[in-house]
C-alpha cells in the first residue's frame, strides 16, 4: 500500500507497506489513529483496531476517544426491526 505524506511524512521504504504482517498492520493502525483523516480511518477494520487497541501506545487523549468510543459501541442499543 502506499503511505500518504500526511500520515507518515518521514516513511521511506520505497513509498510502501506490506500491511499482510502483524508488526506494520499494528504500526498503520497506529499511524492512522494519531494522523489520518476520516477517509483513513474509514479504511480501517474498526474490530481489528479495538482488539488490539489495549496494546498500541498512544497519546492519552486519542487512547481514551477510541476506548470511549468501543465501549459506547459495545453498549449501544440496536435499532429496532422495521414492522412489514
Amino acid at each position: 500500500m502506499k503511505i500518504p505524506r500526511y500520515i507518515v511524512w518521514s516513511f521511506d521504504q520505497a513509498n510502501s507497506l506490506d500491511l499482510s504482517k502483524s508488526g506494520n498492520r499494528e504500526w498503520w493502525i497506529k499511524q492512522v489513529l494519531m494522523n489520518g483523516r476520516m477517509e483513513d480511518i474509514r479504511s480501517l477494520d474498526l474490530d481489528e483496531v479495538e482488539r488490539i487497541l489495549p496494546e498500541l501506545y498512544l497519546p492519552k487523549p486519542i487512547k481514551k476517544l477510541w476506548s470511549d468510543y468501543f465501549a459506547k459501541r459495545r453498549t449501544a442499543n440496536p435499532l429496532p426491526e422495521k414492522n412489514p
